[in-house]
């Protein structure tokens, strides 16, 4: 993985270090022009008010994320380390 440089995220919540690492993957990975990026930032991960597409969780926890053919561009963040519950 190489270390990229993460944009400030636009959440209006305190951030979890789940969030973190999922902003990081979104902007490091050219999340805006992603096939499918609905529900992104639109509410806190996990929370079960809010979807954010390719992310799935259990018990509060990103468990895993599906992001196939979605046109990520870019290198992974070394956040996504923060995802301490992915299978």
């Amino acid at each position: 993985l190489t270390p990229t440089s993460i944009p400030t995220p636009i959440l209006t919540s305190p951030r979890t270090n789940q969030e973190v690492a999922l902003s990081a993957l979104y902007h490091s990975t050219a999340g805006s022009a992603w096939i499918q990026n609905w529900g992104w930032f639109t509410g806190a991960a996990c929370s079960g008010s809010s979807f954010w597409a390719g992310v799935n969780c259990s018990g509060g926890e990103v468990v895993n994320l599906i992001l196939p053919y979605n046109n990520l561009v870019g290198s992974l963040p070394t956040e996504l380390g923060l995802l301490t519950s992915i299978t």
